[in-house]
């Protein structure tokens, strides 16, 4: 038998493939006891449980948890896009780093179970893989570097926190084609091509391993 994380839960980062999958996997099991958080900008994704409330934006946080009270928190929150991390470092530290900062302290004030998503890129794949958590890190990307910096900040105000490194995640998002399968799906579909990388070599981590999957009917 599962048993129930403390609750009311939130997640954060529901734009995101991760984020959107759990959301809709944890809301159908418990409700309107779990509350997902987006983006201001996001304004597509929207319905019930939805928040919408930047990271960055310190006092809506702190207020977001005094409102609900938050017993658990799946951290999916931050900006991933490599390049946009490249050129605008400032921008990379404010979401992923100073943003988790908001988003733990609040679960640190609530006494609140904690998950944090972290990616494999904390690492540079010089080694020959297998990493374990004990192995030094050495990002080589500016959003592999924040990331580090965002863990640290998780094992400061939250040391009973979990860490989750996942490998690039993949499965459906919540407007058809911002993540990487609905993306190449998209392109097929209407006759173009899928450029992608050739210098990487990740194993994905598939959201359906993660979680259980929505149905489309529940397409944001």
């Amino acid at each position: 038998m599962t048993t129930a994380p403390p609750l009311p839960m939130l997640i954060t980062g529901i734009a995101g493939v991760p984020g959107y999958n759990a959301f809709h996997h944890f809301r159908s099991l418990y409700g309107e006891q779990v509350i997902g958080l987006r983006q201001a900008s996001m304004w597509p994704l929207q319905g019930d449980g939805i928040v919408a409330c930047d990271v960055e934006n310190a006092k809506g946080i702190a207020r977001l948890w005094d409102e609900y009270k938050f017993k658990s928190l799946l951290n999916c929150a931050g900006t991933c896009r490599l390049k946009s991390c490249e050129l605008d470092p400032a921008m990379a530290h404010r979401v992923n780093v100073a943003g988790t900062g908001n988003i733990m302290r609040g679960a640190a004030d609530h006494n609140a179970r904690t998950i944090h998503l972290s990616i494999d890129l904390v690492f540079s794949g010089a080694g020959n893989g297998g990493y374990t958590e004990t192995d030094p890190l050495d990002p080589v990307t500016i959003y592999g570097g924040k990331m580090v910096e965002a863990e640290e900040v998780v094992k400061n105000l939250c040391p009973d926190g979990c860490i989750l490194r996942i490998s690039l995640p993949m499965g459906i998002s919540f407007n058809g084609h911002a993540g990487a399968i609905d993306w190449i799906a998209s392109r097929f579909k209407q006759q173009k091509p899928a450029t992608l990388y050739y210098d990487e070599i990740r194993t994905p981590t598939y959201t359906c391993l993660l979680y259980t999957s929505p149905s489309p009917r529940d397409r944001g």
